[in-house]
């Protein structure tokens, strides 16, 4: 605990030191809540009396963000990014640092790209048309759907791409990462379906294209590498 308490306070002097962060006083505040979390558990381990009372063992985690550190994080554009979990990951799996610096700047790199690519939004026009098929609607195919399927595949190939270069050569256990990139290839090959299905225009084509049932597996396995406190969290699957 001492170590990670020393570590924690060289990372608040870091973020001290930058007055132009973006809301560095809501990073502050995180870093702040967790080393004095950490002063508590130590001083019962270092106290004379022992074992310690049941009370002073059950001391809680550090308090959740206030409504004030949201509010700078999100007016940053920093909520769900690296910054909110600044004060409480554990960090990422220190037996494999190469990959965990590649795949955590992979995933930000992402992030930041969807994020500018307006990504949300075409991909909510490719579910509305996963709905319309879900509920036996037919599909008038538009120019705007297909711009917008257009958009959506590009972007998986890209994704897929970007997760296929990352070094896995110090990782010792590459089962969770191969399911993230069954993931990416799985998104990949169903829009390039759902894109030659919208421009052929044939209806029976497009619902099969748009079965729900094909996006598999459901989700990334972030957790599985220890991504999960990273910016990776926030790629959408």
């Amino acid at each position: 605990m001492s170590e990670m308490k020393d570590a924690l306070t060289d990372d608040r002097d870091r973020v001290a030191d930058e007055p132009d962060l973006l809301a560095r006083d809501a990073m502050l505040e995180l870093i702040d809540g967790q080393i004095e979390h950490l002063k508590q558990r130590i001083a019962v381990v270092e106290d004379d009396a022992w074992p310690p009372a049941d009370d002073d063992l059950d001391l809680g985690g550090p308090e959740a963000p206030s409504d004030d550190v949201v509010a700078a994080l999100e007016k940053a554009g920093l909520a769900g990014r690296d910054c909110e979990t600044i004060g409480s990951s554990p960090g990422p799996i220190a037996a494999a640092p190469r990959f965990a610096a590649e795949a955590a700047e992979t995933c930000r790199a992402i992030v930041d790209r969807r994020r500018l690519g307006d990504f949300e939004k075409v991909a909510e026009t490719s579910l509305e048309i996963v709905l319309a098929v879900k509920e036996g609607e037919d599909v008038d195919v538009t120019d705007e759907q297909i711009a917008a399927v257009t958009a959506v595949k590009e972007e998986w190939q890209q994704t897929h791409d970007d997760v296929a270069a990352v070094s896995i050569t110090d990782l010792s256990d590459t089962s969770a990462w191969q399911t993230n990139l069954d993931v990416a290839q799985n998104r990949l090959d169903v829009f390039t379906d759902r894109l030659s299905a919208l421009e052929k225009g044939d209806a029976a084509e497009v619902e099969a294209a748009f079965d729900s049932s094909r996006i598999d597996p459901p989700g990334w396995d972030w957790q599985g590498v220890g991504l999960d406190g990273r910016d990776c969290r926030g790629v959408q699957g």
